[in-house]
C-alpha cells in the first residue's frame, strides 16, 4: 500500500449551515452614523446538513454522501442537482449513526473500482462508526478499515487538516452570493445539493486533496510531518522559569488574595453566628474530617485556610514541646521551628504523653523532623496507649466511593477494525451485553411474579374476610329470627 496512493482513503462527515456567517461589514463610522449599521444576511444559521466526504491520496474525491433528518420527501427528488453518484440516507435527527455508516460503506463499495482491492479506509473513533456487522461486511468486500488515534484527528486526518477548511470557505461564499442574488429564496433541503455541487466545482482541485494527505503524514508516510511541538502540552502544564519580576507580581497577587479571603472569612463568620462558629472551631481543633457532609463547615475551613495559613511555632502551648536535657539558648532557638498542626487525635495524645514523660525515658525518645510533632520510640510511648483508646480516638475519614467509568470498546480495539481480533472482541462484547440484558429481564420477571403473587394473596385474604363476615351476619340474623318466632309463640 505504501506505493499505491489510489488505495488509501479517508472518510469523515461535516456539517454545512444554511445561513451565511457574519463577516466584515463596510460602512460609515460610529461617529457619523450612530444608529445600527444595516447589512444583508440571509438563511438560517441553526439549520445544518450532514455530509460525508471521502477522498484518496491520489487526489480523487468521491461523490458526497448526504445524511438528512426524517421524514423522507416524496414530492421532489432530494438529490436534484447533486454531484453524479451521490447517495442519501435519512436518520431521526440528521446525524450519522451505525445504520447510516453501513449505507455509506455500500456507497463507498459502489464508487471504488473492484479491481483496486484491497483498499484502506481511515476513519475517526466516533462510536457511530463502530459496529461488528459493518466491519465484517467491509472485510468481505476487500475494505480494510483503520481508526486514527483518538484526540489527534486535527493532526492526522487529511480531510480535517486540509480539505474541509477551503471547502467551507467556498461554501460561505456561495451562501452569501445566493443571499445577494435571491434574498427571498434562502437555501433549504431542496436546493442544498445543487448549491453544494456549485461549491464543489469552484473548490475542487486534486492538489488540495494530495496536499492534505501529505501534510498529515499519511502519504507519503512521514513522521516528521507532525512536529513534536504540536504534541507538547499547553503552557498551563509547563513549569516556567522563575524571574524576580514574576515573583513580585505573584507576591502582590497573594497579598491581595489573602486580604480578600480575610474579609470574606470575617463576613462569613459574622453571618453564621457564634454557636456555629464555636462548633466549627472545635471541629478544627479536634481535626475532624467531615468535608462534604457539612457544606457550611467546608466553606468555613477553606476560607480560614486562605485567610490564616495553618502554621504555628512549637513554642505555642497548644503544640507538643520538644523534650531535651539541654537548656542552652542555642538549643531553644533551634527548636522554635514552625511546623504544621497535629492532623489527628492520636497526634494530640502523643504530644500529651511526651510532655508527661519521666526524665528516665527522655533519653530513648527519637525525634523526626517530618512528623507534625516529636514521636516517641515504639517501646516507650506507643505501648502505653491501649488498643481501646486507640480505636476510640481514630477519627472517621470520608472516602469518595465512585463507580469506575466503564471503558469504551473503542479504547480496547486494535487500530485495524476489520482484523479478526477486533471482530472477535466486538462479538464477545455483544455476547456479554446479551447476557446482562437476559439477567435483567429475568430479575424483572421474578419481581413481577412476586408482586402478582402478593396481590393475589391480598385479594384472597380480603375475600376470606368478607365470607367470614357474611357468615357471621347470617348466623346472627338466623338467631334473631329464631328468638322472635319463639317469643311470638
Amino acid at each position: 500500500m505504501l506505493d499505491k496512493p489510489h488505495r488509501i482513503y479517508n472518510a469523515d462527515e461535516t456539517g454545512f449551515t444554511m445561513g451565511s456567517k457574519a463577516g466584515v461589514v463596510v460602512g460609515p463610522t460610529r461617529q457619523r452614523y450612530t444608529e445600527d449599521i444595516p447589512h444583508l444576511s440571509g438563511g438560517s444559521t441553526k439549520q445544518r446538513m450532514t455530509v460525508m466526504y471521502c477522498g484518496n491520496a491520489e487526489g480523487v474525491l468521491l461523490p458526497p454522501f448526504f445524511v438528512y433528518p426524517k421524514p423522507q420527501p416524496t414530492a421532489y427528488d432530494p438529490l436534484l442537482g447533486a454531484t453524479r453518484g451521490s447517495a442519501i440516507h435519512y436518520t431521526k435527527k440528521g446525524w450519522m449513526d451505525s445504520e447510516a455508516f453501513s449505507t455509506f460503506i455500500d456507497h463507498f463499495h459502489m464508487n471504488v473500482s473492484k479491481n483496486d482491492r484491497p483498499v484502506v479506509l481511515l476513519i475517526d473513533s466516533v462510536s457511530s462508526h463502530i459496529n461488528m456487522d459493518i466491519f465484517t461486511k467491509a472485510r468481505r468486500r476487500g475494505i480494510e478499515i483503520y481508526r486514527l488515534v483518538p484526540n489527534a484527528t486535527h493532526l492526522m486526518q487529511p480531510l480535517d487538516k486540509g480539505v474541509f477548511g477551503p471547502l467551507k470557505k467556498e461554501w460561505y461564499d456561495t451562501v452569501r452570493k445566493n443571499t445577494r442574488l435571491n434574498p427571498d429564496k434562502p437555501i433549504d433541503k431542496k436546493s442544498f445539493p445543487s448549491k453544494l455541487h456549485e461549491t464543489y466545482v469552484a473548490f475542487y482541485k486534486p492538489s488540495i486533496i494530495i496536499g492534505a494527505f501529505k501534510g498529515s503524514g499519511i502519504y507519503p508516510v512521514r513522521r516528521s510531518a507532525i512536529s513534536n511541538d504540536r504534541l507538547k502540552p499547553s503552557y498551563t502544564f509547563i513549569d516556567k522559569e522563575e524571574d524576580p519580576e514574576t515573583e513580585k507580581t505573584v507576591t502582590r497577587d497573594d497579598e491581595v488574595e489573602t486580604k480578600a479571603a480575610t474579609e470574606a472569612f470575617q463576613l462569613y463568620s459574622d453571618t453564621i453566628g457564634t454557636p456555629a462558629r464555636k462548633r466549627y472551631e472545635q471541629r478544627l481543633e479536634e481535626g475532624w474530617d467531615v468535608e462534604g457532609l457539612s457544606p457550611g463547615f467546608t466553606v468555613y475551613k477553606k476560607l480560614k485556610e486562605k485567610a490564616h495559613p495553618p502554621t504555628i511555632s512549637r513554642t505555642n502551648p497548644r503544640t507538643c514541646q520538644q523534650v531535651s536535657h539541654t537548656t542552652s539558648q542555642e538549643t531553644a532557638k533551634q527548636h522554635s521551628v514552625d511546623i504544621p498542626l497535629p492532623s489527628s487525635g492520636l497526634d494530640l495524645l502523643a504530644c500529651a504523653a511526651l510532655s508527661l514523660q519521666d526524665e528516665e525515658n527522655k533519653e530513648n525518645i527519637k525525634t523526626d523532623s517530618n512528623m507534625p510533632c516529636s514521636t516517641p520510640a515504639p517501646d516507650t510511648v506507643v505501648s502505653s496507649v491501649s488498643p481501646a483508646l486507640e480505636e476510640m480516638t481514630r477519627l472517621p475519614k470520608i472516602t469518595n466511593i465512585k463507580k469506575p467509568k466503564p471503558k469504551k470498546l473503542i479504547s480496547s480495539l486494535p487500530y485495524s477494525l476489520t482484523s479478526p481480533d477486533a471482530i472477535r472482541q466486538m462479538a464477545l462484547q455483544e455476547l456479554n451485553f446479551a447476557r446482562e440484558k437476559a439477567k435483567k429481564e429475568k430479575a424483572a420477571k421474578i419481581r413481577y411474579l412476586k408482586k402478582k403473587e402478593k396481590e393475589a394473596k391480598a385479594n384472597s385474604s380480603v375475600k376470606d374476610t368478607c365470607r367470614k363476615r357474611s357468615k357471621s351476619k347470617s348466623s346472627k340474623t338466623a338467631n334473631i329470627m329464631y328468638v322472635k318466632m319463639k317469643f311470638k309463640k
